[in-house]
């Protein structure tokens, strides 16, 4: 190019791909836990399923006190058999699933499904939601609760952190 001053200049040009390697992280640790993100990690935590509508405002109750505690929690209203929405949230690989019907509602509890298990727990609310919040604080725990997935994890967390220092070093080293 030419310069203001009329020289010939050889362009620089200097690439940082800060955002590829988050991109290539994300992409590995979605690969690592074949989607079952950790509990903490989730971007759909909880999912609030009402088995009849008569429910309804109890799931969104439910809800609300969910999202009081920082959880990510959605509900499911839909008219829809609940095995249809129990297979459709564990497809979508949401950790946790709260099944509410007539019975939850009277007795103040709620029917917990996690990912992976074919058993429900019921259990009272807000032991529920207080289980549930310390899972949640919990980082190192995952849903496969193996020493293998948790170590391989923290070592792609260490490699992040390499990468990104890397790319720090040399973004400073060349503006200098």
């Amino acid at each position: 190019y030419v310069d203001k001053d009329g020289t010939r200049k050889v362009p620089v040009m200097l690439h940082r791909a800060l955002f590829g390697s988050l991109e290539r992280f994300i992409g590995i640790l979605i690969e690592n836990y074949a989607g079952k993100l950790p509990f903490w990690l989730a971007p759909q935590q909880v999912v609030v399923a009402s088995i009849i509508s008569e429910v309804n405002d109890y799931a969104l109750e439910v809800q609300e006190l969910l999202k009081d505690q920082g959880i990510r929690a959605e509900t499911d209203l839909r008219n829809e058999k609940i095995s249809y929405k129990v297979r459709d949230h564990s497809n979508k690989k949401v950790p946790i699933i709260l099944a509410i019907g007539k019975k939850e509602m009277s007795d103040k509890t709620v029917s917990v499904r996690r990912i992976g298990s074919n058993e429900n727990e019921v259990l009272d609310l807000n032991l529920a939601i207080k289980q549930i919040s310390e899972e949640n604080l919990n980082l190192n725990w995952c849903w496969q609760e193996s020493l293998y997935y948790q170590s391989d994890f923290i070592g792609i967390l260490y490699h992040l952190c390499f990468l990104l220092l890397a790319d720090f070093i040399l973004h400073v080293q060349l503006m200098q």
